[in-house]
């Protein structure tokens, strides 16, 4: 039930293009909720849900995120950055969604956060590898089934550091804490 409204209101709200990411990112999910052993119904929802207020207008954008959340100052100076918190409280407040697994992984996918949880790491890889990403190779795709959680989690994060560098931006706070300590616990493993 939750799934067709989710999907009808994406349809209304959101452009073809961002409609058909999110589906793409749910079925991902929802297919590495099979691999890793979790509840299909929880990817494919966060999944779906992902981007719900990635085109929402920034004044509504900001008045949602900080309905749910308190913001750091480097949140308010790239509105774009908040779809993520925003479509957390936007789930919650409209869909009823309160099981925290689901929030976290919608508030958490574009900067990712030290401590995720299994859920919020599938939805940051789902995001990154949907079929519908160009700049992903099919190599990445399908290395990513023969891989832990961790490990395929950590492959993307250093993907996306990668991808900052190159493109000569900064990482925001948590994105920067998530990979040092990632990469941390890679070196003294």
């Amino acid at each position: 039930m939750i799934e067709k409204q989710l999907r009808e209101y994406l349809k209304k709200n959101l452009s073809e293009k961002r409609f058909r990411h999110s589906e793409s990112a749910g079925r991902v999910a929802l297919e590495l909720c099979r691999i890793y052993h979790l509840p299909v119904d929880m990817g494919l929802i966060a999944g779906l849900g992902h981007d719900i207020a990635r085109e929402t207008e920034p004044a509504q954008l900001l008045e949602l995120a900080l309905s749910k959340f308190s913001l750091e100052k480097w949140e308010m100076q790239g509105v774009n950055i908040l779809h993520g918190k925003a479509g957390a409280a936007l789930l919650q407040r409209d869909f009823g969604i309160n099981d925290a697994e689901i929030l976290e992984a919608v508030a958490w996918h574009t900067t990712g956060i030290p401590g995720m949880g299994d859920l919020a790491k599938i939805v940051y890889i789902a995001d990154y590898i949907e079929p519908n990403r160009k700049h992903v190779n099919l190599e990445i795709r399908t290395s990513i089934e023969n891989l832990s959680l961790h490990d395929a989690f950590m492959l993307i994060v250093r993907k996306k550091m990668e991808y900052l560098k190159k493109s000569c931006r900064t990482a925001a706070p948590p994105t920067e804490a998530l990979y040092k300590g990632l990469e941390y616990q890679r070196l003294t493993s």
